[in-house]
């Protein structure tokens, strides 16, 4: 059930110009161009695999001095055509080269197909793990934008075969159905209906029997829509299901159909269908007659075989036969269980070795889920910083803009004052200048007496009288509390730092340091204290 033939009928000479037409159209590209011969090679193991191996034999002499993608592709084809003529694989010496060649460079329209010819060879070296990943990989690196839909439903069968085989049945069902999909896309009407019997015998496998009947008569009815040929593994499919469900009957009718059309790959299926059948409606006769035929098959056929036989002529009271063909049975049943054994350890050691590469992968896999969540959070920061810089930039340079027309407002208001000065125009604070408040702080700076909190008080209202827009005026400016609010009243009536610094109890630097860090706030720069006197005195100006 791996892959099968598919047998037209046409003459020789009007098949080989067909593939020698194919062959000449794949030396059109920008690709290696490879000899048209292994062209030919290639079309010849799709459908005529047995002449594809002689014909590849007779290319060996020109294969040893050919480029190495031109032997590599050889190889590459020696390896398809065995495995399409139904030629078990016993070792992986010659997939392995081939896989590190196309995996390290070589034509990558060739590296999905080396990967699913490697799932062949570790499906038959009974690697069934190891066979997925490599269809995995295959389907990984396929190029959709090629024609690639009939390597994209071999794999999923092949994947689908391997998951049935370790009764993984509803992942084998998914599998299946991909590959349905993909030759119904192709119409490809043969693969088709393989696919329909390998659902319908999965659904068998899980024990659903109806479900499994219906899908195989479902394609039987399919089969006889599109194609006039018998289909004998569909006929085998639907024997054995009706053998299952006690319908002997039709198990009958489909067997006989099946016989009548044999193929390599249904033949001994099909006597051995037909020996159970026959078992189970009595007719000993023709039961011993398949079991007989069973006998040039394989171990597992030879061992139901006699069996069979042996049961038979034990009823028939023959009991030399009889015990002759139990020995046999007995015989071959222990070489059958020493090759499972063998065949169990190799599949626990792969299964084992899947399970080490898994846990590598999901290693692989965490970290670079750690990796690139790092990278990510690293690039979301960034872009926040870079969105904070800018917002400070533009900001900044908001601000320095506000700040610069507002010092360049100022410095025009303390030249007028400054010229108002010069021409004796004396401001209107003389009203506060000519205050007993004024004269009473000249006398204790003289005495050396504090300003009082009623004296400050008073103050306050004096400047809110004389100069109702003083205090808004300089709170435009920048933002002033109580103490930095009486320092600048006391500098716009004329004390200076040192005056200033006896009545609030302070040193004249420290005045100082508030007259610089008020015109600080003020611009956005540093500014000496006179600076801010002028400010101030421009303000409290009429």
């Amino acid at each position: 059930m791996i892959e099968y033939d598919i047998l037209k009928r046409r003459s020789h000479i009007g098949w080989m110009n067909i593939l020698l037409l194919i062959a000449i159209l794949a030396g059109c590209g920008g690709r290696h161009h490879y000899p048209q011969s292994l062209a030919v090679a290639d079309s010849l193991a799709d459908h005529h695999p047995d002449s594809a191996i002689h014909y590849l034999d007779d290319l060996a002499p020109q294969m040893a001095d050919a480029p190495e993608a031109d032997r590599m592709y050889y190889q590459l084809l020696r390896i398809k055509a065995a495995d399409k003529a139904y030629i078990p694989h016993t070792s992986d010496s010659l997939i392995r080269p081939v896989l590190e060649y196309y995996e390290q460079g070589g034509d990558p329209q060739l590296l999905p197909v080396a990967y699913y010819y490697g799932g062949r060879v570790n499906a038959d070296l009974g690697d069934a793990p190891q066979a997925i990943l490599l269809f995995q990989k295959a389907l990984d690196k396929i190029n959709p934008e090629k024609n690639t839909l009939e390597l994209k439903g071999l794999c999923y069968s092949q994947i689908g075969y391997l998951q049935v085989q370790e009764s993984f049945y509803d992942n084998a069902m998914e599998s299946f159905r991909d590959a349905l999909s993909c030759f119904i896309t192709l119409r490809d009407t043969m693969r088709v209906l393989y696919c329909f019997e390998d659902i319908g015998s999965t659904y068998n496998f899980m024990g659903e029997r109806k479900k499994g009947l219906y899908t195989l008569l479902k394609a039987k009815k399919l089969a006889n829509m599109y194609q006039s040929q018998n289909y004998p593994f569909l006929d085998n499919q639907i024997a054995r299901t009706y053998l299952f469900i006690g319908q002997a009957d039709s198990a009958t009718i489909y067997i006989s159909k099946a016989l009548s059309t044999p193929t390599p790959s249904t033949t001994f299926p099909s006597y051995s269908i037909a020996a159970n059948i026959y078992k189970d409606i009595h007719e000993a006769d023709s039961m011993k007659r398949y079991a007989e035929l069973l006998l040039g098959g394989d171990l597992i056929n030879k061992r139901y075989a006699y069996r069979l036989l042996g049961e038979y002529h034990l009823e028939k009271g023959e009991l030399d036969s009889a015990v002759s063909f139990f020995k046999n049975w007995a015989d071959i049943n222990d070489t059958i269980d020493e090759i499972s054994a063998t065949k169990t350890v190799a599949q626990l050691q792969a299964t084992y070795n899947y399970q080490l590469r898994e846990k590598e992968n999901q290693k692989l896999k965490y970290e670079s889920k750690i990796h690139m969540g790092i990278i990510a959070a690293s690039v979301i920061f960034c872009l926040l910083l870079c969105l904070m810089i800018l917002l400070l930039v533009k900001y900044l340079k908001r601000k320095n803009a506000l700040l610069k027309l507002k010092l360049e407002k100022y410095e025009r208001i303390v030249s007028e004052y400054q010229k108002k000065m010069e021409e004796k125009k004396q401001l209107t604070s003389s009203g506060l200048l000519n205050s007993d408040l004024y004269w009473q702080l000249k006398k204790n700076v003289a005495e050396g007496i504090h300003i009082t909190d009623d004296q400050v008080k008073e103050l306050t209202v004096l400047f809110s009288r004389e100069k109702p827009a003083f205090r808004e005026e300089l709170t435009q400016l920048t933002k002033v509390n109580d103490y930095q609010y009486l320092v600048c009243m006391l500098v716009a009536i004329g004390f200076n730092a040192a005056d200033i610094a006896m009545l609030l109890c302070k040193t004249p630097q420290a005045i100082n340091s508030v007259r610089q860090r008020l015109y600080e706030k003020a611009f956005g720069e540093k500014g000496s204290p006179k600076k801010w006197d002028d400010i101030i005195h421009s303000l409290s100006a009429v």
